[in-house]
């Protein structure tokens, strides 16, 4: 499985660990604090510790797992918590790199997850490839299925993928400013 998405010329591989933290939470749209916070309550595991400075580096992967913890946590109306956040943001990573892979058919799914509930109070997710805005095509009709016809939620994870390469840029035009001298 790939985990790499070629972006012109250059190849962003999603899991390389190079981000410092605040970076991370740039890219993410999460405030710093909130993941501090999350570590030091050991909520979930992101990122390592470089043994010789003691700082913390994460991927790309990692920032869109922040982002969607983040959204499903602080959002209004939403009342998850980060440990069942945590599980979505796994599942919407892993369903994301999937989706990074070639695809046979040279066309790349509008990757799209869908979390609902059904009658028991279950959380059920799966993905959707939403193929215009606006239109949602329901899977087939089988009791399995059912209740993700009345989806409370839609996580758009390909645009998600899209954003953080993009703001990779916004984030070296960030650092290069922060690190030019003052000229007066």
């Amino acid at each position: 499985m790939t985990t790499a998405l070629a972006a012109g010329d250059v190849r962003i591989d999603f899991t390389d660990e190079r981000y410092t933290l605040v970076d991370t939470a740039f890219l993410a749209r999460v405030p710093d604090m909130s993941v501090r916070n999350w570590q030091a309550r050991g909520m979930f595991t992101v990122g390592h510790k470089h043994p010789a400075s003691g700082r913390w580096f994460f991927s790309l992967c990692d920032a869109l797992r922040l982002a969607v913890m983040h959204d499903l946590c602080v959002r209004p109306g939403l009342d998850f918590g980060p440990r069942k956040a945590s599980v979505i943001a796994d599942f919407v990573i892993d369903a994301a790199m999937k989706n990074l892979a070639e695809p046979d058919d040279g066309y790349r799914r509008n990757l799209n997850v869908l979390v609902a509930w059904d009658e028991a109070g279950e959380m059920l997710v799966t993905t959707a490839d939403i193929k215009h805005p606006g239109s949602y095509y329901p899977p087939v009709n089988n009791d399995e299925y059912a209740p993700l016809r009345r989806s409370i939620i839609a996580i758009p994870a390909s645009a998600m993928l899209i954003d953080l390469g993009l703001r990779t840029e916004q984030l070296t035009h960030r650092n290069a400013r922060a690190e030019a001298p003052n000229h007066v």
